[in-house]
């Protein structure tokens, strides 16, 4: 009997038609790899973009809190109802008595050395308000990653007046001028009350104190707060310095102060301690920047906050 023709594919026709098969189904794969790949690479650059917009946010945000640390003058409570409210509200807060409008009034500003002085241990020299002894004494300090107990000369400054001040001091040793490595006391680096004192290790060793510099401005009771948070490297103190810098308990250290700018205009000159004491006296560091332009004021001042126009 003949085989029946067409009912069974041929070997040659099953290789033909299988690779067809294979052929669309590879296809497909293709397609449906490249549909998944355009997907991933859809879906990874819309990630990426949203983490670089949100990154880009969070950039700005810090270069603003770095460009700009403060709330600029021009909007930090600029309107002078405003500006006594709040410092009406300090006054409060802080426990004193006085008139917030004391801070509008005129700060005597005072140079108590005209060339530099020179004290030996155990002596003191007196320049109203302020006395300063010299004294040897043991200091703890760390020495090449050791803690060592070494003499040191230290000067005790203590604010004999009724009026609290700002004060600036430079002190050297005599003999090694400016010492890098000493030991420290915890002490208030910007500004004393009455009847209160900064133990100010000078240097180690025993040795002589040169006084360089010695400038005070009576300040308000307020004003004694406002300008003992302002960091010691504002006012060109060294890095011992500021490390012992010890405000009143009350307050605390403004953090966004863009201090290597104000010390820089110290150092070239184009501002002076009492212009930045005078300031930030009367304004609080944690709402104001530093106005460009502001000298210390001879006269009482029209209002708060100050405007370098006046």
């Amino acid at each position: 009997m003949r085989k029946e023709q067409g009912s069974k594919p041929s070997a040659c026709a099953e290789r033909v038609l299988g690779g067809i098969v294979s052929a669309v189904a590879n296809a497909g794969l293709r397609v449906a790899g490249i549909v998944s790949l355009a997907s991933v690479l859809a879906i990874g650059v819309y990630v990426s973009g949203s983490l670089r917009r949100t990154s880009s946010a969070r950039t700005r945000a810090l270069r603003d809190q770095v460009d700009d640390p403060e709330i600029p003058i021009d909007r930090a409570i600029p309107d002078p109802a405003e500006f006594m409210t709040a410092a009406g509200k300090d006054v409060h807060d802080l426990g004193l008595v006085m008139d917030p409008a004391k801070l509008l009034a005129v700060q005597r500003h005072a140079s108590l050395v005209d060339k530099p002085l020179v004290l030996a241990a155990g002596r003191s020299w007196f320049a109203a308000p302020l006395r300063v002894r010299i004294d040897q004494e043991k200091v703890k300090y760390q020495k090449h990653g050791a803690i060592v107990t070494a003499s040191h000369t230290i000067a005790t400054i203590t604010n004999t007046g009724s009026i609290p001040v700002a004060y600036f001091a430079v002190l050297r040793s005599e003999d090694r001028g400016r010492c890098e490595v000493r030991g420290a006391r915890m002490h208030n680096a910007m500004a004393l009350l009455p009847d209160e004192s900064a133990e100010i290790v000078v240097c180690a060793g025993t040795g002589k104190v040169r006084i360089e510099t010695l400038e005070i401005l009576e300040v308000s009771e307020l004003g004694y707060y406002y300008f003992s948070k302002v960091p010691p490297l504002a006012a060109s103190h060294d890095g011992v310095t500021a490390a012992a810098h010890r405000p009143p308990k009350s307050v605390q250290l403004c953090q966004h102060m863009d201090y290597a700018t104000l010390a820089g205009r110290l150092t070239e000159g184009s501002m002076r301690w009492v212009d930045l004491a005078d300031f930030f006296s009367r304004h609080d560091c944690e709402r104001f920047r530093f106005l460009p332009g502001y000298r210390y004021q001879e006269r009482p001042l029209a209002r708060l906050p100050a405007n370098v126009a006046e």
